[in-house]
């Protein structure tokens, strides 16, 4: 059971022991957010640079239809954008959710 960011642990008597803090969990059963990004300033960085590309993505608008090379380029880049979008937004959320105590990861 989750209390407060700290995961209940029932031992070996059957009662309830002590919850633990994360820090104190074994590895195996904490998720591996570095696996997306290896730290907050990597995910800072990446959402700098996706916020310009969303403004890349408004030169397309009304030109979708001058080519099938400019609809591709469109959709590539939409494509890519959107990939990384993905992963800021699970890599926030699962930072949230790892305690819900802090609220630099609410928003």
């Amino acid at each position: 059971m989750w209390y407060s960011g700290k995961l209940q642990d029932k031992g070996d008597g059957g009662g309830s022991a002590a919850l633990k803090e994360r820090e104190e969990m074994d590895r195996a059963f904490q998720w591996k957010l570095e696996d997306i990004f290896a730290d907050d300033a990597e995910w800072e960085t990446t959402f700098n640079m996706v916020e310009g590309q969303l403004g890349e993505l408004g030169k397309w608008q009304g030109r979708l239809s001058e080519s099938a090379a400019t609809l591709l380029a469109c959709l590539q880049l939409r494509d890519a954008v959107e990939e990384v979008l993905t992963r800021l937004y699970v890599y926030a959320g699962l930072k949230n959710d790892q305690d819900t105590r802090a609220s630099r990861y609410q928003a």
